[in-house]
């Protein structure tokens, strides 16, 4: 993260890095909203950030925050009750029912695909053909000898082994992803509008259906609903809809090293290197650089996005026409939009009538790896930094960086006391 937006996060932890997560009504009823004032965010960066929204083509913008809707807006024509497709960013749902289905004993994703939609769905050899499990479907490293011109096949032909080992390539096929909900329906017994019913859309107060070409449709809140289930390790307000703590890791977090920015059908923020769709070159760096780093997202067609970030407690919905040219998952919209987003705090500037006792205390870049640094450390009389149970792990008085200082992840309490004996304290994350 470059330094500018870790500064600007770090004020937008004002609104409570990790505050009690609140979960809306089942059935029809008022979602609880913040004031945005109250989270510390200017009214002129909203503005800036839903002109921006609308002028890329935006159907739809939702930010929750500790579940609670912070921002909620609607353009060109499209409205709260209006259905738009999840593309995509789908696949976290079909990714979440393959848990589920796992763990009822319906399936393993150790199992052959072929033991739930027959042999011959591939172009390959028997044994090559068993060789392709449900876990390389939910990682897409099914290792098929592809053309990018064939992602969205499903015809046998599409599927060509040549020789290749399963989990040996990282390609994003959507054809092989679709034939997980063949999988899915036959190991179940259920269409997966059902099951998407009962599993999940029930539980959670979601409002969708599949399409026969197996997109997800359904309102922009009923999007933020299954993120902030995401957000909250999939229980929802006491009622627990996936269990499987391993499954769920390994969603969220690299599930392979082919392309460590993957996980089960989730995108994955904050990795060293990551392949995109259709583009067989390894890439330096995550593939949201300006987005916090523990962030991970359901990323769909013309820009679905369904942005989730525990350190934030933070869950971001898109729906709308593509803000570029039309890309499967990532796209230059990314980057922008969570630029803006960390802009929304109110800047805080020095000036010469600026009254010190006033002050915030500022510390960047936030997360930190490695080093972090006190803005104007000469206003405090001491400095430290301590975990959330109060012990002293650093004593910084003084000091305007500490380098070389490593942390396990997690958030951390930096407390000052200025010489006028105010005290001040500021959350920093650290990864």
């Amino acid at each position: 993260m470059k330094i500018a937006s870790a500064l600007l996060l770090l004020v937008g932890l004002n609104f409570n890095v990790v505050g009690q997560t609140y979960f809306p009504p089942l059935t029809a009823g008022t979602w609880a909203a913040y004031i945005p004032q109250e989270l510390g965010w200017c009214q002129e960066n909203i503005d800036t950030l839903l002109s921006y929204a609308e002028a890329r083509n935006s159907k739809s913008l939702i930010i929750l925050v500790d579940g609670k809707i912070a921002i909620e807006a609607y353009f060109n024509g499209h409205s709260q009750s209006d259905f738009w497709y999840w593309a995509s960013a789908g696949k976290t749902l079909a990714a979440t029912l393959t848990g589920i289905a796992q763990e009822e004993g319906e399936l393993s994703i150790a199992d052959p695909v072929s033991q739930y939609i027959g042999e011959g769905w591939t172009a390959c050899d028997t044994e090559d053909e068993l060789q392709r499990t449900i876990w390389h479907q939910l990682t897409m490293s099914s290792s098929f000898n592809n053309s990018p011109f064939l992602w969205d096949c499903t015809e046998p032909w599409c599927f060509l082994c040549s020789g290749l080992e399963a989990g040996t390539q990282w390609h994003y096929h959507n054809g092989v992803y679709r034939k997980l909900h063949e999988v899915l329906e036959n190991a179940t017994g259920m269409s997966m509008s059902g099951l998407t019913q009962e599993k999940v859309s029930s539980k959670i107060g979601m409002f969708g259906l599949w399409t026969d070409d197996q997109l997800f449709l359904s309102t922009t809140r009923s999007m933020a609903r299954f993120g902030l289930l995401a957000l909250n390790n999939f229980v929802w307000d006491g009622d627990t809809v996936l269990h499987d703590q391993s499954y769920i890791q390994s969603m969220v977090t690299p599930s392979q090293e082919l392309n460590r920015s993957y996980g089960y059908l989730w995108w994955l923020n904050g990795q060293e290197s990551h392949y995109l769709p259709v583009n067989p070159d390894l890439l330096d760096g995550p593939i949201i650089p300006d987005a916090p780093a523990d962030l991970y997202a359901g990323l769909g067609a013309n820009d679905q996005k369904v942005y989730v970030v525990p350190s934030l407690n933070m869950v971001v919905v898109r729906m709308g026409d593509q803000a570029y040219a039309s890309e499967p998952s990532v796209s230059a919209f990314d980057n922008e939009l969570w630029q803006l987003i960390l802009n929304l705090p109110c800047a805080v500037t020095d000036t010469e009538n600026h009254d010190k006792s006033k002050a915030a205390l500022h510390v960047f870049p936030n997360p930190a790896s490695g080093s972090m640094k006190i803005t104007d450390p000469a206003q405090y009389k001491s400095i430290s930094v301590h975990d959330l149970d109060g012990k002293l792990l650093l004593n910084m008085t003084g000091q305007a960086a500490a380098d070389g200082f490593f942390l396990p992840r997690g958030i951390y309490l930096i407390k000052a006391e200025s010489h006028l004996g105010i005290p001040e304290t500021a959350k920093i994350i650290f990864y």
